[in-house]
């Protein structure tokens, strides 16, 4: 919603002091977190960068190839998703600083004052499109 609303006030002609500030409060609102079973493979290369141990998911690794944050054991999709949302939206952990700021919460249209975030899946490049529409 708030990158809607950057390009909102883009196309409105409003300063970019405001632009940049709805693009903030879209990017507070975002935390991520990458899992492989896998390593990734370098082009050139014919091994993966390291080792996951079979039955193992790295989980928090970058977009780039970093290593991740942990690992953990494979489980059904159901429990590898509700680990990596219990991740990112642990406060402990500092993925997203949106639930600690109280500018963030809004009221939704039943009344009720929420945390608004939002949700991405990104295959790493990797993941076939059937895997992802688990």
């Amino acid at each position: 919603e708030a990158m809607v609303g950057a390009g909102a006030a883009a196309a409105a002609g409003d300063t970019l002091e405001l632009v940049a500030e709805e693009a903030r409060a879209a990017a507070n609102s975002v935390g991520t977190m990458g899992v492989a079973a896998a390593a990734h493979t370098l082009p050139g290369k014919n091994e993966p960068a390291r080792a996951i141990p079979p039955g193992e998911l790295e989980m928090g690794l970058g977009i780039h190839g970093e290593p991740g944050a942990f690992t953990a054991s494979a489980a059904p999709v159901n429990a590898v998703v509700a680990q990596m949302l219990g991740t990112i939206v642990d406060e402990t952990r500092g993925y997203m600083d949106c639930l600690r700021q109280d500018s963030s919460r809004r009221k939704s249209m039943d009344g009720d004052e929420r945390t608004k975030v939002c949700l991405m899946v990104n295959s790493l490049g990797a993941t076939p499109a059937m895997e992802l529409h688990v």
